[in-house]
């Protein structure tokens, strides 16, 4: 951008000396300093996935690319889905660092006032966040700042979105009977359900067994109802370990430990 608005004046005049016409010219010039404030502001994630609880941190980058000083400058985040992390924001001024810049929070928005930015100069502000748990997993996690300034109008960053991709495997558990007597047949079941967005894999169920119980000869181990070879059994030490490739998002599966209760009195 131009730093001057120019003007140019040509007046063009005659006069008589006798007989003789003289034409003659003469010019004036105007310069007037033109004073522009020009605001740029990005706006970054660090973390690339998440997943509800996560800690998030973004950066907001603002310069100044005009020729004047901008005055009132404060920046406003949207933390919609967020929540802030208190003394984790960190503002520094072209390499040094700004005490006491802490937001105010109102209404699911961060402001942050740094004052005055100079022609030429960058502020960057880093602050934390977590990542509410009430989310929607098919939605990415989107929000983006903005910058005000004294004779500046309200200036956006770009939409930040952070994917959420995660697996998380809760599991239940109970057996097929209330109560035993020895020699009784008795099921357990595992019951696994992945409620992340992504599958979960190379899972490893380490299971210690009922004092007393040993596993059934045949078919001892049940996937989803169906025989399953897949498990490492250690009858002196009563564990069990099993092993499943994979559990897509959003899926269960039933596990079923099959024996018989074999207690030896003393």
């Amino acid at each position: 951008m131009k730093s001057s608005l120019k003007s140019h004046t040509e007046i063009s005049y005659a006069y008589s000396l006798g007989e003789t016409t003289v034409n003659k010219k003469t010019n004036a010039y105007l310069d007037i300093e033109l004073r522009y404030i020009d605001l740029k502001i990005k706006k970054t994630a660090h973390n690339y996935f998440y997943k509800p609880g996560d800690e998030l941190k973004y950066s907001i980058i603002i310069t100044n690319v005009g020729n004047h000083l901008a005055e009132e400058v404060f920046v406003v985040d949207d933390i919609r889905n967020l929540t802030f992390i208190e003394n984790t924001c960190l503002v520094v001024k072209d390499g040094v660092i700004l005490d006491n810049i802490n937001p105010k929070i109102n209404d699911n928005h961060l402001t942050f006032d740094i004052g005055n930015v100079d022609p030429n100069s960058t502020v960057i502000i880093n602050y934390k966040a977590y990542a509410n748990e009430e989310i929607n997993l098919d939605e990415p996690l989107s929000n983006q700042a903005s910058v005000y300034a004294k004779r500046v109008n309200r200036i956006d960053s770009n939409l930040v979105n952070i994917e959420q991709k995660f697996a998380q495997i809760s599991t239940t558990k109970n057996c097929s009977k209330q109560y035993v007597y020895n020699h009784d047949l008795l099921d357990i079941y595992l019951y696994l359900k992945n409620t992340g967005n992504i599958s979960a894999k190379n899972i490893k169920i380490s299971e210690k067994l009922p004092n007393g119980f040993v596993l059934s000869d045949e078919e001892s181990i049940l996937l989803n109802d169906m025989p399953y070879e897949n498990f490492e059994y250690n009858l002196e030490q009563n564990t069990l370990t099993i092993f499943i490739d994979e559990l897509t998002s959003n899926s269960e599966s039933k596990i079923t430990i099959k024996g018989q209760i074999q207690i030896k009195w003393i």
